[in-house]
């Protein structure tokens, strides 16, 4: 943590610096500011989706789903809800405890967790990987063992949902800075590609005090997923390109989801 004067000279006031290299998803995940900025991803539209899914791929009565880096939990209580047993991981420890409190129940669990470490031995019957909740490693070697453990992780037989950004589609990114101001707070947004990565930085503003946070996440095409995947042991059975569940078009679809069997 560095201490520099605010805009009106207060030296207590103070900003956070996620060093990227330090892992930088473990400070800005934790944050309240993080939920508040994206807390348009609500319930609502993870029920959209998951309520597509399983009508396009209904699950076997008594399932058990791993809802891997779980956030708060949204999607895990859309699974829940269509009857399934499902376990919630997530690096965060705050949201865990949020998700605790707020949706755990018979049948609905949430523990802390790093996807990097052992997910356990054919454990469930599918496992689900939303809102580019992958590509924050810095190596390759991370990032395949993620898919290894949960191919070990999964039932032979079983399935894995993963849901990706398309960088083929961010060739024109929106570089210039964004500001949002939300219930008193001011988040100014800048975005930028660097080599292999799209990073954004967040300046949070709010009251005294101002915060720095980063968002990195490697550009990793569905053609080097493809060969991810399938080095893990994985078929690939689906593809599509956005949350409604259209056809994937390599180019300019602004996702990539792949439904992976074991």
């Amino acid at each position: 943590m560095h201490y520099l004067a605010n805009k009106a000279g207060n030296i207590d006031s103070h900003v956070y610096f996620c060093r990227m290299e330090n892992e930088w998803f473990a400070t800005w995940f934790n944050t309240p500011y993080y939920h508040l900025l994206y807390r348009h991803r609500d319930l609502n539209e993870a029920r959209s989706f998951i309520d597509q899914w399983l009508k396009k791929h209904p699950l076997p009565v008594n399932s058990h789903l791993l809802d891997l880096a779980c956030g708060r939990g949204r999607h895990a209580v859309q699974l829940a809800d269509n009857g399934y047993r499902v376990t919630g991981i997530d690096l965060s420890e705050e949201n865990i405890v949020f998700a605790d409190k707020h949706f755990a129940r018979e049948g609905l669990s949430f523990v802390q967790g790093d996807m990097r470490h052992n997910l356990g031995s054919e454990t469930y019957d599918a496992v689900v990987n939303l809102f580019t909740s992958f590509g924050y490693f810095d190596t390759q070697k991370e990032n395949q063992q993620v898919f290894d453990n949960i191919h070990k992780a999964l039932k032979k037989g079983s399935v894995f949902l993963f849901d990706y950004l398309n960088p083929n589609a961010l060739s024109q990114i929106n570089t210039d800075p964004e500001i949002k101001v939300i219930d008193g707070v001011q988040f100014d947004i800048q975005r930028r590609i660097d080599g292999e990565y799209v990073i954004k930085t967040i300046h949070v503003s709010d009251k005294d005090s101002i915060h720095t946070f980063y968002e990195k996440v490697k550009l990793i095409s569905p053609e080097t997923f493809r060969d991810m995947l399938k080095s893990s042991g994985f078929t690939i059975e689906r593809e599509w390109g956005d949350y409604q569940l259209s056809a994937l078009h390599t180019d300019s679809s602004p996702r990539y989801i792949t439904l992976a069997r074991k």
